[in-house]
């Protein structure tokens, strides 16, 4: 039995931990208060020799050690709180022959009654408080005040259970001067047990407190542990704990999430090793020193390699977790996913290049016009000669490409004006059926090169949006010459549709042309990226035409099948 206690010293209650706030695993009791069975004798069997017994022996030493041996060779001894009561009160009526026991256990926070367990019928089982003696008291150092305080009924004598006028002993269940309940061990009326029970009883009492606080331990680690890892897997936070080898002993989802890994390929692997080779070593650097105690360590950055060898970006805290021997033993590494943020710092750096790209383009762009402008005049002039010059006649070709070529190159300009200057003009209500027409015309040339069917349906009694004319003749207009490029030339459909969608206006424009491969439909609206062959895009068209969309509060939609043409919604707010 000391050696039992000692080993019970190990553990700490909850009450005596840093993290008492922790909620207690909750009772999971099959019926609070029931009279068991008892292993090989049935109920009714016990009743019949407790009745043919004349009177209760006195129990030997060796009776008592064979009790203790046989709940120690049993398995369920080390069962959870219920079982172990149940299995006690069972060899107990096995070897004490004309005793009967009842056992009430209390709840230490509510201080009721939280489960009675007897091996016969109890005279009043509706009893809400356990009732305990003076004396089991005193034998237990136990003062009556706190006994009270524990909820418990104090008397002067003991109070039958079982049978009417029932003579018999109690005991306190008492482990470290915690009271965990009461046991009364009764007799057959009109006997009285020897002395000698008293001190069995305290002894029982003392051995079965012993194990009731054992599986009420364990059964409090069992549920921390539980809960614990039901922490770790709900929080969406990247944790590990490692042990002193590196190797991660535990894991949670967020961080296996972010590293694209299952919990098996990760428990056991040496943390450093997740890491890009040029980072193992100052890695290495921050883990030794938590485990040397260093507390002042600040979070660091580092990266981690998913399962299918991409890199991403973590920010670490270490903490230093101590044992039961006071030494250092593992070390939680507290992480922040900053893949995310990464990316969106890269894309606020491109957008800074864009924006200062824009400013150069705005600054230079008349210097470049006058030159391009008399270029593109002169070489205009000078086509137009050769029609009749024979001169010329030989270089028309040559001077058809330098006028295409400088008016590519005044479009560029035109391009990176818009892009980086909004226009001043003041929204107007707008009937975008109309607005759609006049693009159209303005895409005339366009339409016949590609030898296009354009089909055209516009809504009657459409109302009207409020926006720039000439911004959304630029959206228009770049929607109907990307869907002309795309369009197999001379079998061309191109359908624009202009019909009423909820409180706005949708502008649809269909092509049955090549379609966009889906790895690159997600990009089409980045700035300088295009699909289309050298010298015949700029890569603005779209990234402006979005632009131009939202700053009328609108927004812009594409689906498209490879091979199979591409649709263009534009929907816009009414006015």
């Amino acid at each position: 039995m000391d050696r039992e206690r000692d080993e019970l010293d190990d553990y700490e209650t909850w009450e005596q931990r840093d993290s008492s706030s922790v909620p207690k695993p909750p009772s999971r009791r099959r019926e609070r208060v029931s009279d068991v069975t008892t292993g090989e004798l049935h109920r009714g069997d016990v009743k019949q020799r407790i009745a043919e017994a004349s009177a209760p022996t006195p129990i030997e030493l060796g009776t008592l050690a064979s009790i203790f041996q046989a709940i120690a060779k049993d398995g369920r001894s080390d069962a959870d709180e219920e079982d172990s009561l149940e299995f006690h009160l069972g060899v107990w009526v096995r070897h004490l022959r004309g005793r009967r026991f009842v056992v009430r256990l209390l709840d230490p926070e509510t201080r009721t009654l939280d489960l009675v367990r007897s091996t016969g019928r109890l005279l009043d089982p509706r009893q809400e408080r356990a009732r305990v003696t003076e004396r089991a008291l005193e034998r237990a150092s136990i003062d009556v005040d706190a006994a009270r305080a524990a909820g418990l009924t104090v008397t002067q004598a003991y109070t039958a259970e079982l049978e009417p006028d029932a003579l018999g002993y109690d005991a306190c269940l008492v482990v470290d001067g915690s009271l965990l309940g009461t046991v009364g061990m009764e007799y057959v009326p009109p006997y009285l047990g020897p002395a000698s029970d008293e001190d069995l009883l305290d002894a029982l009492a003392a051995h079965l407190a012993a194990h009731l606080a054992r599986a009420r331990v364990r059964n409090e680690a069992t549920y921390l542990s539980g809960y614990l890892g039901r922490l770790l897997d709900d929080a969406n936070v990247p944790i590990a704990v490692i042990d002193r080898h590196r190797s991660v002993q535990i894991a949670s989802a967020a961080l296996l999430t972010m590293l694209g890994r299952e919990r098996s390929e990760l428990v056991g692997r040496d943390f450093v090793r997740l890491a890009p080779k040029e980072e193992r070593a100052r890695l290495m650097g921050f883990v030794r020193e938590a485990f040397r105690g260093n507390t002042a360590l600040d979070s660091f950055e580092t990266g981690l390699v998913r399962d299918d060898g991409a890199t991403v970006r973590m920010s670490a805290h270490l903490v230093s977790v101590l044992g039961r021997d006071g030494e250092i033993d593992s070390v939680l590494v507290i992480g922040r996913d900053l893949t995310e943020l990464r990316e969106l710092e890269g894309q606020v750096q491109h957008a800074e290049k864009l924006a200062t790209l824009g400013q150069l383009a705005a600054s230079v762009v008349h210097e470049l016009n006058n030159p391009l402008t008399s270029i593109s005049v002169y070489s205009d002039y000078l086509l137009r000669k050769s029609e009749t010059d024979e001169a010329l006649a030989k270089d028309r070709e040559k001077l058809e490409r330098i006028v295409q070529a400088s008016e590519r190159v005044l479009r560029f300009t035109r391009d990176l004006v818009a892009y980086a200057r909004p226009s001043t003009e003041e929204p107007s209500a707008l009937h975008l059926g109309e607005v759609v027409e006049q693009s159209l015309g303005f895409c005339e040339h366009v339409i016949a090169q590609a030898g296009a069917k354009v089909q055209t349906l516009v809504e009657p009694d459409l109302p009207t949006v409020a926006g720039v004319r000439a911004q959304l003749h630029q959206v228009f207009v770049n929607l109907v010459t990307n869907a002309c490029h795309a369009m197999p030339t001379g079998a061309g459909r191109l359908q624009v549709e202009v019909r009423r969608s909820g409180d706005g206006v949708v502008v649809r424009v269909a092509d049955n042309g090549s379609g966009i491969p889906s790895e690159r439909l997600e990009r089409i609206f980045e700035p300088f990226y295009t699909s289309k062959g050298e010298g015949r895009g700029t890569g603005l068209g779209l990234s402006i035409v979005r632009k131009i969309v939202q700053q009328h509060g609108g927004r812009i939609h594409v689906k498209s099948l490879l091979g199979d043409g591409t649709v263009f919604d534009v929907w816009l707010p009414t006015d």
